[in-house]
């Protein structure tokens, strides 16, 4: 990801402070940004510039069209080829309780965001090398991915998301948020690291209140950040503690929000309670309650026309497709070994068409959401799975341009002392099972030469 020319702010002398993190603790950080009363202007109202200039940018790096291979059943050569591994790294997560937490693309695809728990989120760049690449050779060496960037939150970190609008051609576009342990929500610089606002929700007794969830709008307007039984909306143009809280939410600590792609102000909530909501952000209202999950809700995406939504949740079994031309009608559910508390991303290709997602076990299952569609409220089987990790893959991220596939993996493990041979066996099988990393995957055509170089 390289950084494009600056960009002036519109108004100088509300210019927000911008602080380092590497040295300053999470207190600090709320003392030096508690006067801050407006994020640069440009960040919003440069949104129709800086889609133009994201569609430039993929067309000026040559991106090639080479579809997802992988998923093509219909090709017998293909039906049991596994993707290809490219690039992977471990080193970032040496210890056993340094595992990873999800992942997630850029919306300019130049680089992709990792969380852990170790409380850093990580900015990874895209390897140069897939720009121009068509194919690849299942026989080159795995390379080492190292990240470019990192920051530190002051306590466990309980979501994460990139701006909707992010152009790495556009540097103030360039930003992601986070909701931290007794922190306010904090909206870093991908190109630097450094904190550039805060915005600070506060609780009946007026102390600072962390969020458990966050969402942009589509648009990058607003900042969707959810409590316990409650949703507050942040101006993302104008940090501090003015926002607008929500209607009625349905009970629970709100655990996910999914904004809508297709219906303005139309956004999901999802909680620890098993229910989703959707809500009208303009009236604040309910519209429906949806209930059909075993566990918390831990993850929920729409489709791209909004006419579906998938959801996911905690030591639950099933992703659920739910219809919203019928609010209450699952369209299908697909099985996933979920067999923890963890949340466990899943994801969408561009087209809409397959849907993945990690599992406890450390494999990917793939399924055609198409054909589905035929065989309403039937469980589905996968059209495609691979092992991608010894330990749970709890992230999964597909590129909107490329035909690669980012996973990362690792869980809490607990191990156990015993004096008994047949436990102490058993544990060694547990620690081997240990795996902290991220992997980039090739799911394109494959190549029996060498590597396409530039």
């Amino acid at each position: 990801m390289e950084t494009g020319p600056e960009v002036p702010l519109n108004d100088p002398p509300q210019e927000l402070q911008i602080s380092p993190i590497s040295t300053k603790d999470n207190s600090q950080i709320q003392e030096e940004t508690s006067g801050v009363s407006k994020v640069e202007s440009d960040l919003c109202q440069d949104e129709e510039l800086g889609e133009q200039d994201s569609l430039k940018d993929f067309a000026s790096t040559e991106v090639i069209s080479v579809g997802y291979q992988y998923f093509n059943c219909d090709e017998k050569s293909n039906s049991n080829r596994e993707p290809i591994l490219t690039f992977q790294d471990f080193s970032e997560f040496k210890t056993d309780e340094c595992f990873t937490k999800g992942c997630k693309w850029a919306p300019d695809g130049l680089c992709f965001l990792t969380n852990s728990n170790d409380n850093k989120l990580r900015v990874w760049d895209l390897p140069q090398i897939f720009h121009s690449s068509k194919e690849w050779d299942k026989k080159t060496d795995i390379s080492s991915l190292h990240p470019s960037l990192s920051m530190k939150e002051g306590g466990l970190i309980y979501d994460f998301c990139w701006y909707p609008l992010m152009n790495s051609w556009n540097p103030v576009t360039c930003c992601l948020a986070s909701a931290s342990r007794d922190s306010p929500v904090h909206l870093w610089d991908a190109f630097s690291g450094e904190l550039r606002a805060t915005y600070r929700a506060y609780n009946q007794v007026d102390e600072v209140e962390a969020a458990r969830s966050i969402a942009f709008d589509c648009a990058g307007e607003k900042l969707y950040c959810g409590f316990k039984n409650c949703v507050k909306i942040f101006d993302v143009s104008l940090p501090g503690r003015q926002c607008t809280a929500s209607g009625d939410i349905q009970n629970g600590i709100v655990s996910c929000i999914a904004v809508s792609p297709a219906i303005q102000s139309l956004f999901a909530v999802g909680t620890y309670m098993r229910t989703i909501g959707l809500y009208m952000e303009n009236t604040g209202k309910a519209l429906c309650i949806l209930q059909g999950h075993e566990g918390g809700i831990t993850h929920m995406k729409f489709s791209e026309d909004g006419l579906r939504l998938l959801s996911g949740g905690r030591k639950d079994s099933e992703i659920l497709c739910w219809d919203l031309r019928e609010p209450g009608k699952i369209l299908f559910s697909v099985p996933r070994p979920v067999m923890t508390h963890q949340r466990i991303y899943f994801d969408l290709t561009a087209d809409g068409k397959y849907l993945l997602s990690g599992t406890s076990d450390g494999m990917v299952h793939v399924w055609d959401t198409s054909a589905a569609l035929y065989e309403e409220g039937n469980l589905k089987e996968t059209v495609k799975a691979f092992k991608a990790h010894k330990d749970c893959t709890n992230g999964i991220s597909i590129h909107q341009h490329y035909p690669l596939l980012v996973t990362c993996s690792g869980q809490r493990h607990y191990m156990e002392r015993s004096d008994s041979e047949d436990e102490t066996e058993k544990g060694a099988e547990s620690y081997n099972s240990i795996e902290n990393s991220i992997k980039l995957w090739w799911l394109g055509n494959e190549k029996l030469n060498d590597v396409m170089e530039d």
